[in-house]
């Protein structure tokens, strides 16, 4: 019913040239929301909400991270956590996608309605501090090099407009006080029998912060960041070809530096050797 009372909504606006897109917008967001929330529709149990949901959803989840226009902050975040409840499990790449280049890129957007509307969002989204759980876990804890830290990243950037005289002070003090506060009351309520997996999770953070030092380094000066992978035990001198050809994450020219030195022809011909020329 509170779709259909939605779709006459919009057929109304599309007729009402003085209502604006925002409105027919909002109202587009509400029935998607309530679409995805379905429990009675057999397809979304099936493969194809996986197309819907990385074609044409994730188009205008993108979009409307990216949006500067402050009545459509709530729309999009009520949407983004209601795909992270019911979809994670087959959208968390994607989801990780709209979250860096949507609302992390927000963060830094040098136009302040920007950021303010992206504080509206977080503080949205501060309710579910399982949301945040999930980011560190997922991404900021993920060694592999691969993705930026979220849960970090968000607040260092949210930080950034926390000082005096920036036009975002109040709305990022209220970010970090919401998700601060929230996480706090989610983790007092942790078992302590979680402890060790907590400090499971806090080693493998450190491991990702040593391993993203090591890249930084290695694209500044190849030959000091092998040093400095060789230093953390991250690898063995004696396998460094198979690390220099199966890790994506380092900067090819200082791949191609380290090859290419006439003192490392072992290493050349160790890395030349893991092709398959068949």
């Amino acid at each position: 019913t509170k779709i259909n009372q939605n779709f006459q909504q919009i057929q109304e606006n599309n007729q009402n040239p003085k209502q604006n897109t925002a409105s027919t917008l909002h109202l587009c967001c509400s029935i998607l929301d309530e679409i995805l929330n379905q429990t009675n529709i057999p397809f979304f149990k099936g493969p194809i909400i996986d197309v819907i949901l990385n074609h044409e959803v994730h188009v205008a989840m993108m979009a409307l991270a990216l949006d500067n226009n402050l009545s459509l902050a709530i729309p999009f975040a009520k949407l983004f956590l209601t795909i992270w409840k019911r979809y994670s499990k087959i959208y968390i790449h994607r989801l990780y996608e709209i979250y860096e280049k949507g609302i992390l890129h927000s963060l830094s957007s040098p136009n302040s309605n920007q950021i303010l509307r992206t504080c509206e969002i977080l503080k949205y989204l501060s309710s579910e501090p399982q949301l945040f759980v999930d980011l560190f876990v997922n991404f900021d804890c993920d060694s592999s090099g691969t993705y930026v830290s979220l849960f970090e990243s968000t607040i260092n950037l949210v930080s950034k407009h926390a000082y005096p005289d920036d036009p975002c002070e109040y709305p990022a003090l209220t970010v970090l006080n919401l998700i601060l506060y929230n996480m706090w009351k989610y983790l007092k309520s942790t078992k302590k029998s979680e402890q060790p997996v907590t400090d499971t999770l806090i080693q493998a953070k450190r491991q990702k912060d040593v391993f993203q030092q090591g890249l930084d380094l290695f694209k500044k000066t190849p030959k000091k960041g092998l040093q400095y992978f060789i230093q953390q035990n991250i690898v063995s001198e004696d396998k460094v070809a198979e690390f220099l050809f199966n890790t994506n994450q380092l900067d090819p020219a200082g791949v191609g530096e380290i090859i290419g030195t006439q003192n490392n022809r072992q290493i050349l011909k160790d890395y030349v050797s893991l092709f398959d020329f068949r």
